[in-house]
C-alpha cells in the first residue's frame, strides 16, 4: 500500500482470523495513511472485487453500496445531484460532496464517469470535511484509489454485454526500467442503449457512448524515498440522455416528449503526484489540471460551456507505524477556475474566474495507547470575478473567507472496538448565478456554513467475522443554498437554515467460511428550520424537506462462495436490495418520487484470481422510478427515469 502522497508506508494492520482471511486495508481519505479502526469519524471503504461482482462501473452506481448517499442525474449525469447526510447539491456547479481520484479533485461533471480500470477501492468520508478539503465537502468526500503502475508486467481487462449496455476496459502495465520506472495504459469504453422509447416507434432512445484513454508514468526506484507519478486522461461522452416523459402515463410507457436534446462532453485531465519519504513523514505535491468542453443542446437551446481548473496542493503528513505521541498533516492549497457559458440564440455570454487559497492543519495527540485527541483548522480565501456580455451586461466581484475548525476524540475500548466523538465544520462559498438570462440576471448569493456534531462506534469482532460501524449526527446549515424560480431559468440563492440529524450504520457478517452478509442503513431527518423566500412571493417552506434528500436509504447483500471440485474455482451467488425513501424534487415538496426498492442478483464463477465471469441482473423487477422532475404548469409534471432491468454477463481476465 502507499502513503498519502503515494510514498511507501509502514505495513498495514491486518486482523489475524482463523478461517476468515480479511484483506489488508489502509485508508488515505484523511490525507495520511491510517488503519480505519483508528479514524475518528464515519468512513466506509469498498474494494474493487465487490464492485466488479455487481457490475458497478461508474461513480453514480456507488449509491447502491454506501448508505446515506444518493447520486442521481439532474437532466443529465453532467449535472448530478449528489446528496450525503441530507446535504444536497442543488447547485451542480458546486456539489456538496467532493470527488477525488488518487487525491486529485475532479470536475463536477464527472460524477457519472466510469471508474478507472485500475480501481483498487473507493472510500466514503461522511459529514463535513471542511478542515482537510475546504469548500464543497459539507456532505462528505468520495475518494477513488487506484492501483499504481509497478514492476510487474501484466495485461488484462473486462468486457460485458447486457440488455442495457455494453462496455470494455483494458489495462497494460509494464516496467520500463526494471526496479525504477513503470507505466500503464488503460482504455475504458461504454455504450448504453437508451432508457426510453422514441417519440415514434418502440426503439430504445436516449443512449450514451463514452470512451476514456489514460496513460500513467511512475518513477519509484526500489529503496528510494521518491515516488513520482504523471497522469494524462482523455475522455469523450456523446449522449442523448437528457430526455423527459410527461406525467404518470409517460412514466409507464417510457415514451419521451419530442425535444431536441443532446450533448458532447470532452474532458482532458492531467496530474502530477509526487512524494518524498523523510522516514517519519511524507512530503507530497499534488498538481492537477482539467479542461472540460461541454457542447450541449437542451430542449432546442444551444448552451455550450467550458471550464478549466488548476489545482496545487503541498502537504506534509506523518507516517504510520512510528512510536510517537503526535501524528499530523498540514498543507497549502490553491485553485484557479475559469468558467464560460454561452447562449448563442440570445447572444449572451457569462464567465467567472474563481481563485481559492487555503492553509490547513490537523494534529492528533495520542494521550495513551487507547485515547487520542484531534484538533484541526483550515482558513480559505475565495475570490470571484463574474461578468456577462450580451443582452445582460454586468461585472461584479466578491471575496469570501471561511474558517473551518474540527475537534475529535477517540477511545480504543478493545483492539477491535473503537468509540469516537467529533465536531466538524464545512462551507459552500458565495458567488453569482452562472446561467445568466433575462429572468435571473446577476443574482448573487452568500456563503453557507455547516456545523456538525457526531458520535460513533466501530467494531471488528469475533476474530474478524463481524464488522460494524454506527454513528449518530446532528448538523445545522446557516444560509442553505438552493435554486429558486421556475424552470428553465432558476437561480441559486440563500433560502434559510436547514437542520439535519440522523443515523448511519453498516454491518458485515461472515458467520462461516464462504458466507458474507452486508447491511447498510442511512436515516436522515433534514428539514428547513427557517425559510426566507428570496423571490418576494412570500412562500414559506419551513419544515419542508430539502430537494433530493430522502429520509431513508438502505441496502443489503448476501453471497455464498461454493468451492468447486479440483481446480474449477468457486461459484458465488448473491442477491442485493437497495431502498430509497420518498424524494422531493422541489422545495415546495409538490413534485417527487415515492419510496422504492431495487433488487439485484447475480452469479460469479471465479476460476482463479486472474479469471472470472459475472452474470448479473440489476433492477430485476424492472422498477420504474423518477430520478428528477419539475412542474410543467398546465402540461403536468416532467420526469426523468432510472434505468430499467439490466441483465448481462461480464468476463474478466488478467495475465
Amino acid at each position: 500500500m502507499t502513503g498519502p502522497g503515494g510514498g511507501p508506508d509502514a505495513s498495514p494492520v491486518q486482523a489475524e482470523t482463523p478461517g476468515i482471511a480479511l484483506p489488508e486495508l489502509v485508508v488515505t481519505g484523511t490525507k495520511r495513511a491510517q488503519d480505519p479502526m483508528r479514524v475518528n469519524g464515519t468512513l466506509e471503504a469498498v474494494e474493487a472485487e465487490d464492485l466488479a461482482a455487481r457490475n458497478l462501473r461508474s461513480i453514480d452506481s456507488l449509491q447502491r453500496i454506501f448508505p446515506d448517499l444518493t447520486v442521481q442525474p439532474r437532466s443529465g449525469r453532467i449535472y448530478s445531484n449528489v446528496t450525503m447526510r441530507g446535504q444536497t447539491s442543488s447547485d451542480f456547479y458546486n456539489p456538496s460532496v467532493q470527488l477525488l481520484v488518487d487525491g486529485l479533485p475532479q470536475d463536477f461533471s464527472l460524477f457519472g464517469q466510469l471508474l478507472p480500470v485500475q480501481v483498487e477501492r473507493v472510500e466514503a468520508l461522511y459529514g463535513p470535511q471542511g478542515t482537510l478539503y475546504g469548500a464543497g465537502a459539507v456532505g462528505g468526500v468520495l475518494n477513488v484509489v487506484t492501483r499504481r503502475p509497478d514492476d510487474t508486467f501484466r495485461i488484462g481487462g473486462s468486457a460485458s454485454y447486457s440488455s442495457r449496455q455494453r462496455d470494455t476496459g483494458v489495462l497494460l502495465n509494464t516496467p520500463i526500467v526494471p526496479g525504477a520506472l513503470y507505466a500503464d495504459l488503460s482504455l475504458n469504453w461504454r455504450e448504453q442503449f437508451g432508457n426510453y422509447r422514441a417519440p415514434q416507434g418502440d426503439d430504445a432512445f436516449g443512449g450514451t457512448r463514452d470512451i476514456g484513454v489514460q496513460g500513467r508514468l511512475r518513477y519509484a526506484p526500489a529503496g528510494s524515498p521518491w515516488d513520482i507519478m504523471v497522469t494524462a486522461l482523455h475522455n469523450v461522452v456523446h449522449s442523448a440522455e437528457e430526455q423527459f416523459v410527461l406525467g404518470d402515463a409517460g412514466m409507464r410507457s417510457r415514451r419521451v416528449v419530442p425535444f431536441d436534446s443532446h450533448y458532447r462532453l470532452r474532458t482532458d485531465s492531467y496530474g502530477l503526484i509526487a512524494s518524498y519519504d523523510l522516514g517519519g513523514a511524507v512530503v507530497s505535491a499534488l498538481t492537477g489540471y482539467q479542461d472540460r468542453d461541454l457542447d450541449r443542446t437542451i430542449q432546442g437551446f444551444h448552451t455550450p460551456e467550458t471550464q478549466r481548473s488548476f489545482n496545487q496542493e503541498l502537504r506534509i503528513a506523518s507516517t504510520r507505524g512510528a512510536l510517537r505521541s503526535l501524528d499530523y498533516v498540514a498543507g497549502l492549497y490553491f485553485q484557479n477556475l475559469d468558467f464560460t457559458r454561452r447562449v448563442p440564440r440570445s447572444l449572451q455570454t457569462s464567465s467567472q474566474t474563481i481563485r481559492s487559497y487555503a492553509g490547513y492543519g490537523e494534529l492528533t495527540w495520542h494521550v495513551t495507547d487507547r485515547l487520542d485527541l484531534t484538533a484541526g483548522l483550515r482558513v480559505d480565501r475565495i475570490e470571484t470575478e463574474a461578468k456577462a456580455e450580451g443582452f445582460i451586461n454586468f461585472r461584479q466581484n466578491r471575496d469570501d473567507t471561511a474558517v473551518t475548525p474540527k475537534v475529535a476524540v477517540g477511545y480504543q475500548i478493545t483492539e477491535g472496538l473503537r468509540a469516537f466523538a467529533l465536531y466538524s465544520t464545512g462551507f459552500k462559498p458565495g458567488g453569482f448565478t452562472r446561467t445568466v438570462s433575462a429572468l435571473n440576471a446577476s443574482f448573487a448569493y452568500g456563503t453557507a456554513n455547516t456545523d456538525n456534531f457526531e458520535i460513533g462506534l466501530r467494531g471488528l469482532l469475533d476474530e474478524g467475522r463481524y464488522e460494524f460501524s454506527i454513528s449518530g449526527y446532528y448538523s445545522y446549515t446557516d444560509g442553505y443554498q438552493a435554486f429558486v424560480g421556475a424552470q428553465p431559468s432558476q437561480y441559486l440563492q440563500n433560502v434559510g437554515d436547514v437542520r439535519s440529524y440522523g443515523l448511519d450504520a453498516r454491518v458485515t457478517a461472515r458467520p462461516f467460511p464462504g458466507a458474507r452478509i452486508t447491511g447498510a442503513l442511512g436515516l436522515n431527518d433534514a428539514h428547513y428550520a427557517r425559510y426566507r423566500d428570496p423571490t418576494g412571493q412570500g412562500q414559506d417552506f419551513k419544515n419542508n424537506r430539502p430537494a433530493y434528500a430522502p429520509p431513508v436509504t438502505a441496502s443489503a447483500e448476501a453471497s455464498y462462495a461454493i468451492d468447486l471440485p479440483g481446480t474449477a474455482g468457486q461459484l458465488i451467488p448473491f442477491v442485493a436490495l437497495t431502498y430509497v425513501g420518498r424524494t422531493w424534487f422541489d422545495e415546495a415538496n409538490t413534485v417527487g418520487q415515492g419510496s422504492y426498492t431495487l433488487v439485484d442478483a447475480g452469479l460469479s464463477w471465479v476460476l482463479n484470481p486472474n479469471l472470472r465471469a459475472d452474470f448479473y441482473a440489476n433492477n430485476l423487477g424492472d422498477k420504474r422510478y423518477a430520478t428528477y422532475g419539475f412542474s410543467g404548469g398546465p402540461l403536468g409534471n416532467f420526469y426523468q427515469l432510472g434505468t430499467g432491468r439490466d441483465v448481462g454477463l461480464r468476463l474478466t481476465a488478467n495475465f
